[in-house]
């Protein structure tokens, strides 16, 4: 439990810029976009965990980067 709160902490400054921002950066995914879905991959690995329901930003940011083509 204290490592999911901490990893909580962590995620909650990427939910609060994802709440006024498509991608981290902007408009458009860089770098960091594409660590962080490789980050919150192995968190939600087969759905041994997911995020939490206050999370629904960086859920909304998952799927849109699960589906973004160039």
């Amino acid at each position: 439990m204290a490592l999911r709160a901490e990893a909580d902490a962590l995620l909650a400054r990427f939910e609060m810029t994802l709440r006024h921002s498509p991608f981290i950066f902007g408009d458009a995914p860089v770098y960091a976009d594409f660590a962080l879905f490789g980050v919150l991959g192995n968190l939600t690995f087969n759905n041994w965990n997911r995020l939490s329901p206050e999370q629904h930003a960086l859920a909304s940011w998952q799927a849109r980067l699960e589906t973004w083509r160039y």
